[in-house]
């Protein structure tokens, strides 16, 4: 029995009945705090309930645990066993999903449809303003490639290290205003191989895009992070082109790749309407 982290385009996938069920057998799929908050602040909300209605109901579904922990959280739960985090908002998140899927839509007000409107724009237009700052700045970094190493050599050269400092900081950050302490990550802590295609990811995906004419897509940072729930002996299924793309190249990270048709990974039993959660399994 496999262990496969789900994107949440796989979610989506099977509510839009994307697999064939009949030719899939028993192994585990796991949800993750990403996939919750990305369904919940979803813009169908708005413009399609039935379908995160459909999507609840696969997680659901199909379901062996879920990751309730958020990225930060996961990783500093990775590096100081001693941390415990809490989870309030995937929880909340879980129970209005068991109540979504057991209410009748038509019955909703329309002001509630306007309320949810407001409260997505205030999540996403600062999360495009951040995309928007990074995409007018790569002309510019693309520029400093091609007049110092150039193209070849950037493509070759490995900046784990860089990207490893990066994510403490981070996780510093974070924890100094959410904790009740600041965590910090070493960079050399041998921990960090529990996060080997998170970490691998990062530091291809951002060197593709320093190379290539492409840019950051608003959806890419949540994609990121969801891989921090992945650790060694585990699969990663999303219908994702990027992602598959780097796993692809790099033969190292081929062995986390779930392959649905030769790995087929969805358990046959149903489950309740209940969310189950989980945090993070060693």
């Amino acid at each position: 029995m496999k262990s496969v982290i789900c994107d949440t385009n796989i979610w989506y996938d099977l509510a839009n009945k994307k697999y064939d069920k009949s030719l899939l057998k028993r192994d585990q799929l796991i949800g993750t705090s990403i996939n919750l908050r990305e369904i919940a602040s979803s813009p169908y909300l708005v413009s399609n309930l039935n379908l995160i209605v459909n999507v609840v109901k696969s997680i659901t579904k199909f379901h062996d645990k879920i990751y309730i922990d958020n990225p930060m959280d996961h990783l500093i739960t990775i590096f100081h066993k001693d941390y415990r985090a809490d989870s309030i908002t995937e929880e909340n998140i879980l129970k209005s999903f068991t109540t979504l899927i057991n209410i009748n839509i038509d019955e909703i007000p329309a002001e509630r449809f306007k309320e949810v409107k407001r409260r997505l724009n205030n999540i996403t237009v600062p999360s495009q303003n951040l995309v928007d700052q990074i995409n007018n700045g790569l002309p510019e970094i693309r520029l400093k490639i091609k007049q110092s190493i150039g193209k070849k050599k950037h493509r070759k050269a490995d900046f784990t290290k860089i990207w490893k400092s990066f994510i403490s900081e981070l996780v510093l950050i974070y924890s100094k205003e959410n904790c009740e302490k600041a965590y910090i990550i070493d960079v050399e802590d041998e921990k960090w191989k529990y996060l080997e295609l998170f970490i691998t990811i990062w530091e291809r995906y951002f060197n593709k895009l320093e190379l290539e004419k492409r840019k950051i897509r608003k959806n890419d940072w949540p994609d990121l992070f969801n891989l921090v729930y992945v650790q060694p002996g585990y699969k990663y299924w999303t219908s994702d082109k990027i992602w598959n793309r780097i796993i692809d190249e790099n033969d190292k990270l081929k062995e986390y790749k779930y392959n649905y048709g030769t790995q087929q990974c969805i358990r046959s039993e149903e489950h309740t309407s209940e969310l189950q959660s989980h945090s993070f399994i060693s």
